[in-house]
Order: C-alpha cells, then structure tokens, then sequence
C-alpha cells in the first residue's frame, strides 16, 4: 500500500486543527516504542448560527469526547476513529473488508494481533454534526450496522464489550448533560430513541450509502 514508515488515514469531510497535524502523528510513534496504531482526537466545527439539532449534536459530542478522555482504559474503541496512523508493519498485513466502518475494523484487528494502540489528542480534526434529523438516523443507523458486521470478522464477545460502554459512564454522561443543558441533553435522548427504533427497519451496512449531506459542509460562516 505504501512504502512510507507511516500511512495516516482521514475520514473525509474534516478539517486539520494545525499545520502539524501530521507531525503530531510522527511524534507519537517516536516517543513510544512497539506502537503500531496511533488514534487521533476529533471534535465538531461549532456553528452558533446552527438550528436545535445542530447544536444539540455539538454540545453532545463535545461533552462524550470530554468524559471518553476521562475513561481510564483511553485505548477505547470510541476513541479511534477519524483520523489514525498506522505502521507500515501493520499496512503491509492489513486488508479491509468492504462491509464494515474501517476505523472500529482497525482497532478490532490491532486487539486480536496484540498490536500496540495509542491516543493522541493533539492531533486533532475538526467534521461537521448533522444538522437534521434525517441525516442523524442515517449516521444512527450506520454506526450500528456496522457494530453487527462486525461480527463476521471478530468474536461478538469482543465486539459488544468494547462496543458497551460502562453503566455508570453513561449514567454520569446523561445526569452531566442534564445539569449542563436540560434542552439539548432530553432533546438528544429522544433523537436516540427514535433512532433505536429505526435501525431495527434499515438496510445493512453499505460504505456506499447515501451520503449525510449535512455533514459534508464544513463551512459553517
């Protein structure tokens, strides 16, 4: 796939917080010995001129990227996507599959080869949240699709440990919101409730899916 030391992965429609950002990735695998994957950090563009959804999925994400940090097991799967750089020992026994989201397939992989994963928040990319509910249950229903297809590749004792975040994570997570912004916290409750129910009716997961169109406007001015 390449012959560079590293290959750094970008989920696209995102935006690099600094010139750097590259940089930070390189640092990382120099500072820390036998690493083969490094994650890096994401956070949503804030728009204040955004309608409810907008900004309730802002405020959402940035208090989950917030409390996930606080995890003490920071090698956590809600931790690894976005943007990643991977050795080019790992690249050279890495094949994706077509029907799972790549950034969970990697981190899976690199659990089951003992491969040594790292998060660095410095590097940073910034992406858009949807702004309407019809984008939302599309990307609802393709975060959990995928975690089923998942299950072909890897044990689903794996996957649903990893995929389960602990009781009293997210027990503190909707309390923390509730006290931070009642609005925007009970306004995403029944967002994911709705979006509960209609993943039930969706189709599989598909990387060629409709794309959220929402997500893909990262200028927000």
């Amino acid at each position: 796939m390449s012959g560079s030391d590293i290959v750094v992965l970008l989920e696209a429609d995102t935006i690099m917080s600094d010139e750097k950002y590259i940089s930070h990735f390189i640092d990382a695998f120099n500072e820390n010995e036998n690493v083969g994957v490094v994650f890096g950090a994401s956070l949503p563009l804030q728009n204040t001129n955004g309608n409810i959804t907008e900004k309730t999925m802002f405020f959402i994400e940035v208090l989950k990227e917030k409390k996930l940090r606080r995890l003490k097991k920071q090698d956590n799967l809600y931790l690894s996507g976005t943007g990643k750089a991977l050795s080019k020992k790992i690249v050279k026994t890495l094949r994706f599959p077509l029907d799972v989201p790549e950034d969970s397939f990697i981190y899976f992989f690199s659990k089951i080869n003992n491969i040594k994963t790292i998060f660095e928040a410095k590097a940073l990319l910034y992406y858009r949240v949807p702004t309407n509910l019809h984008d939302f249950l599309k990307k609802s229903s393709r975060y959990r699709k995928g975690e089923i297809q998942l299950g072909k590749y890897f044990s689903l004792g794996l996957v649903e440990s990893n995929y389960r975040l602990p009781s009293l994570w997210i027990l503190s997570f909707i309390l923390e919101g509730i006290f931070l912004s009642p609005l925007y916290m009970i306004n995403y409750l029944a967002m994911n409730l709705y979006a509960r129910i209609f993943v039930k009716f969706s189709s599989n997961y598909n990387p060629l899916w409709e794309i959220s169109e929402s997500t893909k406007n990262l200028d927000i001015n």
